[in-house]
């Protein structure tokens, strides 16, 4: 059955369409179990709510995530010799470790 909203397909499967949004729903319903209840009475308390959560908890990791896949897809640029690299971000102390190929 289809949702209220369809995610916009420029080049993404239909596949991977369904997993983010199956991946968003589960989201959903953790970002509401943390959620100020009494805020969510109007659209507007609604709205807060989510741009909130959204700046706190998805955002910098989308932005890491996003970040990590550009420094690995250059040093595999830089270093297409196979050796290991390992990559600490001091903000959220993640560690990528991955086979440069």
């Amino acid at each position: 059955m289809p949702g209220v909203f369809s995610l916009p397909s420029l080049t993404m499967s239909q596949e991977k369409q369904e997993r983010i949004k199956a991946c968003l729903q589960e989201l959903a319903t953790l970002l509401y179990s943390e959620a100020d209840k009494s805020q969510l009475i109007d659209l507007e308390g609604i709205e807060k709510t989510v741009r909130s959560q959204i700046l706190e908890y998805v955002g910098p990791e989308i932005a890491l995530n996003l970040l990590l896949n550009k420094l690995v897809r250059e040093l595999k640029f830089l270093a297409p010799s196979g050796m290991l690299i390992v990559l600490i971000t001091s903000s959220l102390f993640v560690v990528l470790i991955s086979m440069v190929c």
